[in-house]
């Protein structure tokens, strides 16, 4: 699991995982309070100070993915749309719902 502060994180989403040897289990997706970070960070925005939002991924071999906006509310919106991180982590994995349905049609 990543460590992670559980004060940090402001919603979460759990799905199932189904992998290639046919192993079920939960993955959880924590995103994270915005927070404000200097452009080193983030060398392809502006200089000065922009804000990231982290997505931490628990259940699979993944690392953490940091979103970058030029403020809060930015960075926290592209956090929050997970649908292309399990888009591209459905090239190893299956995922479902908790009710069993496909996530993606």
């Amino acid at each position: 699991m990543n460590k992670f502060n559980p004060q940090d994180v402001i919603a979460h989403r759990t799905v199932l995982c189904l992998d290639a040897g046919g192993r079920k289990f939960d993955v959880r997706f924590y995103i994270c309070k915005p927070r404000p970070t200097t452009s080193l960070e983030a060398p392809k925005l502006a200089d000065g100070v922009v804000h990231t939002c982290e997505v931490i991924v628990d259940g699979i071999d993944e690392p953490n993915v940091k979103y970058f906006g030029v403020d809060g509310v930015h960075a926290l919106n592209l956090a929050s749309d997970l649908e292309p991180l399990l888009k591209r982590l459905s090239e190893r994995f299956s995922f479902f719902w908790l009710s069993g349905e496909p996530y993606f049609d």
